[in-house]
């Protein structure tokens, strides 16, 4: 709903000097033409908090003192209602976001001066006087008694008196050459300037900021400029800054010469954040370790300012390690403060004997080297050494005890000891005991005895069960080339000459049934089957034992008794005494008891060579391991046809 003006307004009695008319929160769009009867008497109007657009010279009162535009949607001026303003010795206008433009100098210089200032002995105030005419200040409230304080000055006074008044009642003159009452009235207008400073009506908030500008500052938009904005204040005695007052889109700021002594951390880091570039130099900075984020940020961005800097504090470069901020705690008593927090640092870095505080929180710094312990322990005794150094991975092993020990000696100079923690272990230092990080010796000589122990039975055991072991390898195909042995006569026709007589013929059936036809299949020669008619049993038994890879002797006491058996026997031997492999296979039967029926030759063999009983529950696996290793000459065969 547009709140509507009345067509007449209410006309004041001609001996009342002042009227005004108060229009706020009244949804008004603009303000009423100044043909309005009534209108032009008005003395203060009050607009305040409504949606006006702009400012129209035709309608504003003719002869206004005090004008109220606060919280309106008013961006620019024209140049006939500045001049018009000029004359209104209030005109409050906070709330409005303002377009400033650069190439707009009317009302650029206009909104400078509603926030510039009067010199007076060296403190200022907030409205200059034009055409000798008095300038009123905004109003000042006194919470005491709700009185408003003014500032009036008359340049037509030859001496430059300045005068102030409250509720139009004269309250002090100053004459320059009064010098008691010039040092009170410079007070009392040094704390005026203070409260009109800080008062919201004075600031002028700027659209393309969504701020007030700096404090002292000129900001305007360049239409042309297409880059991040740029802020200039290089000798501009600028004391202090405050991150509401950095445009939040600042690409470079020159805050060269001024009088800053050091930058808040909001303001440091609103710096870093949006990388915005800053030229520092020439400032009085200080080296106060309560600013020592603004020390860290001016050795990052100036190191030589920042030498200056701690060359005026009397900290010699030397003396300040490359990586740390240098600075001076005077709250107490001088101490010289090195902190190197969070600087990545993986050794502890050189100090000098005069620093008292060293922060070396927060790094990568596992363990001091001898170097590094004998640098510290002569630094506490020196002085008053403070140490801080939680937050490190510190490492501690066994190798590491005398560190340990080091630590808990100069825990009282440590001031957060009871925080710094062990890497790998996860305790905290203070509660490691030798016994943590080098454990007793005799559970590891006891762990090598037991272990020597179980290796010396497990070789004895392979030792003892060899045979059987490899026998069992080679029945389930596991590890054959440790099981299987490589033979030198592939190239013979039978894998074994079975020996027996007559009489125990029908003992050759099981031997053909067990090795010719199940796995591994051997091929047998024996004399029912595979000698020829006609040629000398001799003979037979020469080719025969020389065409087979094993002779397999079936020993039963009819082969004792039998002529051709112990014959067979002999050459069997004989011929396998010339090869470098076991040949001879030896089955003794149960009814053999002695080998009295045998020549001495034999007879000695028996007694110092190994034979297989039959009656043995693993007499076929044996016999079996002790056959020529078809399945590694069938490899062997499969390989180098292969490989041809």
């Amino acid at each position: 709903m547009v709140f509507l003006v009345p067509p007449i307004l209410p006309i004041p009695i001609s001996f009342i000097k002042k009227t005004s008319l108060n229009f706020q929160n009244n949804n008004l769009q603009y303000l009423p033409n100044n043909t309005l009867i009534g209108y032009n008497n008005l003395y203060a109007l009050d607009v305040s908090k409504n949606l006006i657009t702009g400012l129209e010279i035709n309608r504003l009162p003719k002869n206004l003192d005090y004008l109220d535009v606060s919280f309106n949607k008013i961006d620019t001026l024209s140049n006939e209602v500045i001049e018009y303003l000029k004359n209104v010795l209030v005109f409050k206008q906070f709330g409005n976001l303002w377009v400033v433009e650069c190439d707009n100098a009317p009302l650029r210089d206009f909104l400078r001066d509603l926030s510039g200032h009067v010199h007076f002995e060296g403190i200022t105030s907030s409205r200059a006087v034009k055409n000798g005419k008095a300038k009123m200040l905004p109003y000042v409230t006194n919470p005491v008694n709700q009185t408003h304080i003014m500032v009036i000055k008359n340049i037509n006074q030859p001496n430059e008196q300045r005068v102030l008044f409250s509720d139009e009642q004269l309250l002090m003159q100053i004459s320059s050459k009064d010098e008691y009452t010039r040092q009170m009235a410079n007070k009392l207008l040094d704390i005026l300037d203070r409260e009109i400073n800080h008062d919201k009506y004075e600031k002028i908030i700027l659209k393309h900021l969504g701020e007030p500008c700096i404090n002292k500052c000129e900001c305007c938009y360049d239409q042309n400029m297409k880059t991040p904005l740029s802020l200039h204040m290089s000798q501009a005695n600028v004391e202090k800054i405050y991150i509401g007052g950095l445009p939040k889109s600042l690409a470079d700021v020159d805050l060269s010469m001024n009088r800053l002594q050091s930058l808040d951390d909001d303001a440091v880091d609103f710096l870093r954040q949006n990388k915005v570039s800053v030229n520092l130099k020439n400032n009085p900075w200080k080296c106060d370790c309560k600013t020592r984020k603004f020390l860290s940020f001016l050795r990052d961005q100036d190191p030589e300012e920042y030498n200056v800097v701690i060359d005026r504090c009397d900290i010699a470069p030397e003396d300040c390690p490359a990586s740390c901020v240098c600075c001076l705690n005077t709250s107490i008593w001088t101490s010289f403060i090195v902190d190197c927090r969070e600087q990545g640092l993986l050794n502890v870095p050189e100090i000098s004997e005069k620093v008292t505080y060293l922060d070396l929180r927060n790094n990568s710094i596992t363990g001091m080297s001898i170097m590094d312990r004998e640098m510290l322990e002569r630094n506490s005794q020196a002085a008053e050494l403070r140490l801080f150094l939680s937050g490190n991975p510190w490492t501690c092993e066994c190798i590491d005890l005398d560190f340990v020990f080091f630590m808990k000696n100069i825990s009282n100079k440590i001031e957060d000891f009871t925080n710094v923690q062990c890497l790998g272990i996860e305790k905290a230092l203070v509660s490691v005991e030798e016994s943590d990080i080098c454990p007793s010796a005799l559970p590891y000589y006891l762990t090598l005895a037991l272990t020597l122990i179980i290796l010396i039975i497990f070789i004895n055991f392979l030792v003892w069960f060899r045979h059987p072991i490899l026998i069992w390898f080679y029945e389930h195909d596991i590890c054959l080339s440790l099981a299987g042995r490589e033979e030198m006569d592939q190239k013979k026709k039978f894998d074994a000459f079975l020996c027996f007589t007559h009489m125990d013929e029908d003992l050759v059936g099981e031997f053909v049934e067990k090795l010719e036809t199940c796995r591994p299949r051997f091929t047998l020669c024996f004399y029912l089957r595979d000698w020829l008619l006609g040629v000398s049993i001799p003979d037979c038994i020469t080719r025969s034992v020389k065409d087979s890879r094993r002779i397999i002797i079936l020993m039963t006491n009819n082969f004792l008794k039998s002529t051709w058996g112990r014959l067979e026997f002999r050459l069997a031997l004989h011929a396998t005494s010339e090869d470098r492999c076991k040949r001879l296979i030896v089955v003794l039967y149960p009814e053999v008891t002695n080998f009295d029926d045998l020549d001495s030759e034999l007879r000695t063999y028996m007694v110092f060579n190994t034979y297989l009983k039959r009656n043995d529950p693993n007499f076929w696996n044996k016999l079996i391991y002790s056959m020529p290793h078809s399945k590694l000459n069938q490899n062997s065969v499969h390989l180098e046809e292969t490989t041809i």
